[in-house]
């Protein structure tokens, strides 16, 4: 039962990921890219209003919160 919930789960976060575009796609390390495709499908995270993420830049107490 938990391998059949695991395997419809692991479908799921596939098939929902939004497959996020941002202009600095590349910087984005590759272990924690699909991470990144499920919150911004989630609606957690939308990076920056220029199309970019900026994975590597310094995150705000305001962007925190």
């Amino acid at each position: 039962m938990k391998k059949k919930l695991c395997l419809l789960l692991a479908l799921v976060m596939l098939m929902g990921m939004a497959s996020a575009v941002f202009i600095d796609a590349a910087e984005i390390n590759s272990k924690y890219a699909a991470a990144v495709d499920t919150m911004v499908s989630s609606g957690v995270i939308s990076g920056f209003p220029d199309g970019t993420f900026q994975p590597k830049g310094t995150l705000t107490r305001a962007q925190a919160a």
